[in-house]
């Protein structure tokens, strides 16, 4: 008996997975970096970061919330993560050498792309 593979499910349904999963590593990292900064102290842990962390964590939340549930507005506040996950990677980017705020960068910045691709999307024709 021949046994086939499947191929790779495209489209929306791996859009929104993946952007899903993304969104909720990003939500986590950020928060985690928050506490992180506010350990080292320092410029790290200025209110402008701080800030961009939290909204970033936030709006990943929500999107990831709005993806679970089949909201027709994910599309739009995955374009809005994706601005405000730049922002948080930008708010890491004069602490290249710190192994967490870099990783964090890199998360969000991974994120952000997802997210972009999402919002490019026609949610409610894709559903």
């Amino acid at each position: 008996m021949e046994t086939r593979r499947l191929a790779p499910r495209r489209g929306p349904w791996t859009e929104t997975t993946r952007t899903l999963i993304e969104c909720l590593r990003c939500r986590e990292v950020c928060e985690d970096t928050v506490t992180h900064a506010l350990r080292v102290g320092g410029s790290a842990a200025e209110d402008e970061r701080i800030g961009a962390w939290l909204d970033c964590a936030d709006v990943c939340r929500t999107t990831a919330t709005f993806i679970r549930r089949g909201s027709a507005l994910a599309g739009r506040t995955a374009g809005i993560a994706a601005d405000l996950c730049e922002r948080a990677a930008e708010a890491c980017a004069p602490f290249a050498g710190d192994g967490a705020l870099a990783a964090c960068a890199q998360t969000c910045r991974r994120c952000a792309a997802w997210c972009r691709r999402l919002a490019a999307l026609d949610i409610e024709r894709a559903a």
